[in-house]
């Protein structure tokens, strides 16, 4: 019996060495896709949890991102759902598309995942921002320039200028087509499928006939998007404390959208 009971003994070392030099595996290893980024990892529940919804908060509360952590947390809702705060004014509330004064033309709340409210252009194809005037106008059109100029914008530079019109001011040059048009024109396009704009992989706007688009409803939160002629990419405040990625000092970003102990 003893001498079995060594033998055992004998080859545990072996067998917990064996073990522990087993390699890892691709099948032993379990892949964590990162959060939309429109949700948050949270840590309580162990997923991701859409932001700016009531999520696993309480009835009359909201998840957020705490602007110190950049972990989500649960807060009472200030405003109503068509409605968000401001950082200039967080004490009220602003209709999300009807800001009024609190912004310029064409222009309404787009959320950040802190819960606050930003002035964007409108979400509609072809509203560009124009900074003289802090307006949005649409390109293709007069906007903001002089009589028989046109509003566009150069993808070139990432800048929105005024070129002459060679249509009348409530015509467009359609440049496949090589002649001024009428958006309001029915035989431009097949049924269902308007004149309208689309944004070409280089950013420059183009005219063409697409299907008819749903736009968010009112009651949605638009979350702030930094794209080339926006008001957000124009003020540099892609990169600041109200961007969507950004962490304190000595943390970084993980792959959550939560923040970590930086590890440069």
């Amino acid at each position: 019996m003893l001498s079995s009971l060594g033998s055992i003994l004998s080859i545990l070392p072996l067998l917990a060495s064996t073990f522990h030099a087993h390699p890892t595996t691709p099948a032993d290893t379990i892949e964590i896709s990162a959060c939309d980024p429109s949700w948050a990892f949270h840590r309580p529940s162990n997923r991701c949890q859409p932001l700016l919804q009531q999520s696993v908060c309480e009835e009359g509360k909201w998840l957020v991102l705490n602007k110190s952590t950049k972990e989500p947390e649960c807060r009472k809702r200030p405003c109503e759902e068509s409605q968000l705060p401001l950082y200039s004014d967080p004490d009220i509330c602003v209709p999300i598309y009807n800001p009024g004064k609190h912004c310029g033309l064409n222009q309404f709340l787009v959320a950040d995942r802190f819960g606050f409210g930003h002035c964007e252009c409108k979400n509609e194809p072809g509203y560009i921002y124009w900074p003289p005037d802090d307006n949005c106008y649409r390109v293709f059109h007069r906007g903001p320039c002089d009589p028989g100029n046109i509003f566009i914008f150069d993808s070139r530079n990432g800048t929105t200028v005024c070129k002459w019109n060679p249509c009348p001011d409530d015509q467009i040059y359609w440049l496949s087509l090589g002649e001024c048009v009428s958006e309001n024109d029915p035989t431009l396009c097949p049924p269902f499928m308007p004149l309208t704009y689309d944004r070409l992989p280089d950013h420059q706007f183009t005219l063409a006939c697409l299907p008819l688009k749903q736009y968010f409803a009112i009651g949605s939160y638009t979350f702030r998007k930094c794209e080339p002629g926006s008001i957000s990419e124009k003020q540099g405040k892609c990169g600041d404390e109200i961007s969507f990625n950004l962490c304190p000092s000595g943390k970084e970003e993980d792959l959550f959208g939560g923040c970590r102990e930086s590890s440069g």
